[in-house]
């Protein structure tokens, strides 16, 4: 139902091209899913998102720490009916292997970590032909490293087409 006691169909398709099993064997990934709201692939009414989301399998150049990125949000692109794009939204992301080593002094040297921890890096978006884009910054001034993966600024660029 749609809230107005009227039914609805929404039409999920995941694509089974980039579809891979976790390490168990027992849970299916899509790394693509393609939404459309109160239509079909055939009949999009209201037009589609496809949503991509990081392979950690494809991921062979050593950034991928152990497989942290898989799954994290790649991008989001919405269609009208007509097939047009009328938004759509990039991430990156970033691993830290290592933290600074004092949160106050930025000469004690760094710790390594056991693994990573991954933070957003940046973010593109279009809309209605307006591109804007956010960089996120973790490491505070004077320092190498992140302090914890404290938040210390976000920088954002407004460009028109």
């Amino acid at each position: 139902m749609n809230g107005l006691s009227e039914s609805s169909l929404t039409t999920y398709v995941p694509d089974t091209t980039t579809a891979c099993c976790d390490a168990t064997g027992t849970v299916i990934k899509y790394y693509q899913n393609t939404v459309y709201p109160a239509g079909n692939e055939t009949s999009p009414a209201y037009g589609r998102v496809v949503c991509q989301y990081l392979n950690g399998n494809l991921q062979l150049n050593g950034d991928n720490y152990y497989d942290m990125m898989d799954g994290l949000m790649s991008s989001v692109s919405c269609y009208n009916a007509d097939g047009a794009l009328v938004a759509s939204q990039a991430n990156s992301w970033i691993a830290y292997s290592q933290r600074a080593g004092s949160p106050v002094d930025a000469g004690v040297a760094p710790k390594q970590l056991y693994g990573a921890y991954v933070l957003a890096g940046a973010q593109l978006t279009i809309r209605d032909g307006v591109s804007s884009s956010q960089t996120y910054n973790y490491i505070p001034d004077t320092f190498q490293f992140s302090v914890y993966g404290k938040f210390c600024q976000c920088y954002k660029l407004r460009h028109k087409r």
